[in-house]
This record gives structure tokens, C-alpha cells and sequence, in this order.
């Protein structure tokens, strides 16, 4: 299994989610779960629950995060 392959498909489809992900709890945020779709919305709740805590570890990651967030559709943001 190539990880950088890996780790790039698990970004691309995070990205959509992240304005959500990052408002967890908000009334917002739930409303994603119909609009992205209910089941790939609780596997992008699953991945980022396992994920959020080592991004939290790492300015620089956390700082790319918001970028991407911000930005979900620029190509430079998602390679971050």
C-alpha cells in the first residue's frame, strides 16, 4: 500500500467536509449529514475523530487544516 497515495484519497475526501468538521456539534454542522450525504458524512466524522488529534499536535498541520477548510476546492490547500 502506497501512504502517500493513501494519505492524498483521504484528503481529497475530507476536504469537502472540513468547514463542517471543524464546527462539530453546531447545529451547522449536522446539517451536513444531508447535504454531503448521511453515510459519508459519519465516515468523514469516523476518519476525523482519528485524525484530529495528531493534526492538533502540529501547528503547521492545524495551520494547513483551516487552509483547507477555507479553501476546499484549490488544489494547493489540499496538497498541504
Amino acid at each position: 500500500m502506497d501512504i502517500a497515495a493513501l494519505a492524498k484519497d483521504v484528503a481529497l475526501f475530507l476536504t469537502p467536509f472540513l468547514p463542517y468538521l471543524l464546527k462539530a456539534g453546531e447545529k451547522a454542522a449536522e446539517e451536513a449529514g444531508t447535504k454531503l450525504g448521511s453515510e459519508a458524512w459519519e465516515r468523514a466524522k469516523g476518519l476525523w475523530s482519528r485524525l484530529r488529534p495528531q493534526l492538533e499536535a502540529k501547528p503547521t498541520a492545524q495551520e494547513a487544516v483551516i487552509d483547507a477548510a477555507a479553501a476546499p476546492h484549490d488544489e494547493d490547500a489540499q496538497a498541504a
